[in-house]
């Protein structure tokens, strides 16, 4: 019986003495655990073809813009702070926007793919389109015909056929048939189409 006791007293002593290494290593065992689990997670990251790793995808893909029209010129360039004449409601303003000058009918195209967010009409801006794009972006179509191709809710792809150019907005009538073209980034604030599109030689 006395043996026993001074065993279990020394097992006792033995875990005392060496509890700074077992904490210690307790630590070093978590830390593995975690480790391997990061691994895992990250390699459900990579695209695999063929059960052969063959890149990660990427964080913030390249989007591709297109025009909104083609073989149209720049009837009226944006400008936030010097102001343009407009000569239908014969005053200056601020014209935070690009007009694309074009045939009347021809077809106007999302500049990349989104969601419809809203199809409206109205005197003054005819009938418009607003696309939601993934990045945040919205690009917005106005003066446009009323047979549009597309309702509130669609999802569109890239270059895709929306609806076709008018003279329907009032507030330019002077102007003819064009498209005014309008982009808000995600702050909805308007923005410089120039900034995405390739509108320098149009």
């Amino acid at each position: 019986m006395e043996n026993e006791n001074k065993e279990q007293q020394t097992t006792k002593d033995f875990f005392r003495e060496n509890l700074y290494f077992f904490i210690l290593a307790g630590i070093v065992i978590l830390f593995s655990i975690l480790i391997i689990v990061a691994s895992v997670a990250s390699s459900n990251n990579k695209k695999v073809t063929n059960n052969n790793v063959i890149n990660e995808e990427p964080v913030n893909a390249i989007i591709t813009y297109y025009m909104p029209v083609i073989n149209a010129s720049v009837l009226k360039e944006y400008s936030a702070t010097e102001l343009q004449y407009n000569s239908t409601l014969k005053q200056w303003e601020a014209h935070k926007a690009v007009d694309f000058l074009a045939s009347s009918g021809s077809e106007v195209k999302a500049i990349t793919s989104g969601k419809v967010i809203d199809v409206y009409t109205n005197y003054l801006e005819g009938t418009v389109v607003k696309i939601q794009h993934d990045n945040g972006l919205i690009s917005e179509y106005g003066s446009l015909s009323d047979d549009v191709k597309v309702s509130k809710g669609d999802t569109v792809a890239s270059n895709a056929t929306i609806g076709f150019v008018s003279a329907s907005a009032n507030a330019e009538s002077n102007d003819g048939a064009h498209l005014h073209f309008t982009m808000y980034d995600n702050n909805g604030n308007k923005v410089d189409p120039a900034g995405f599109l390739n509108i320098s030689n149009k």
